[in-house]
């Protein structure tokens, strides 16, 4: 709360509708002040979420957790996948 005190209020404003009453569009035009990169790179995993139990063959249920944190599955990795988009 203290940190409320020290700044003032703030409101956000929308674009106001246009004539026929239409939401504006946001357009990018200073396509020259883009950043140049050579290359991007995206990767992605899938894995299988595998039911565990840290107590033997017993349930997990409320009762029987003894911390605040229990594994009650593990992470399988199945594939992976990376593509390097480069500049052409």
């Amino acid at each position: 709360m203290e940190n409320c005190k020290e700044y003032e209020p703030q409101r956000v404003e929308y674009p106001k509708l246009d004539k026929n009453g239409d939401r504006p569009i946001l357009q990018f035009t200073h396509y020259n002040r883009q950043y140049k990169h050579p290359w991007v790179g995206v990767g992605d995993m899938e894995a299988m979420l595998l039911k565990t139990s840290v107590y033997g063959n017993t349930c997990i249920t409320k009762s029987n957790i003894k911390s605040k944190y229990s594994k009650v599955s593990k992470h399988m990795p199945l594939s992976w996948g990376y593509y390097d988009f480069e500049k052409g």
